[in-house]
């Protein structure tokens, strides 16, 4: 987890190995994306809208939901 008040920055992500394995920011970049600049980098490699709001103290709770249903459905 990353977030920097000052300058409205974060990330989060789920690494396994030394690899990304989903994860969540707001770097100015996907600006075709709803809900630009954040978006999410999902297990198939793919740049998606997120829910995240650059709130981290709403938005941890929408990670830690979304890395649950990640795992229940990995281990399934």
């Amino acid at each position: 987890m990353y977030y920097n008040k000052t300058m409205g920055k974060y990330a989060y992500t789920l690494i396994k190995e030394n690899k990304r394995i989903i994860g969540w920011d707001n770097a100015p970049h996907h600006k075709g994306l709803d809900n630009f600049p954040h978006h999410f980098h999902t297990a198939d490699g793919q740049t998606i809208p997120s829910k995240l709001k650059g709130n981290p103290e709403a938005d941890v709770y929408i990670v830690i939901e979304e890395i649950n249903k990640f795992y229940a459905i990995t281990r399934s």
